[in-house]
């Protein structure tokens, strides 16, 4: 029996581990918004993981999208960091500088 590949298996079935780092992935050469969203959905709403750095990064690289991403998105999802005292290291910066 051979293995699906990561994105035929349902997401809700996938361990968690999984999720983080196709987002990552995502993040980093497919940030459209709504898969981000999507897997974000699951990993915060469905299991109830408090929000990472990895999670805002991701939030952040999908306003790089021209059509539905925006500064201000990328303001309100920086104060939120700041609210949560999530440390804003060199990746959220280069996030930051390529929206």
């Amino acid at each position: 029996m051979t293995a699906r590949p990561f994105h035929a298996i349902p997401r809700t079935q996938a361990h968690t581990e999984d999720l983080e780092k196709e987002l990552h992935w995502r993040a980093h050469h497919q940030p459209y918004p709504e898969a981000i969203h999507n897997i974000l959905q699951v990993l915060v709403e469905d299991r109830l993981i408090k929000p990472k750095t990895l999670y805002y990064e991701a939030l952040i690289l999908s306003n790089c999208d021209a059509e539905h991403g925006s500064v201000d998105n990328v303001r309100e999802i920086l104060e939120q960091m700041e609210q949560e005292d999530l440390p804003m290291g060199a990746v959220i910066y280069l996030a930051v500088l390529k929206v």
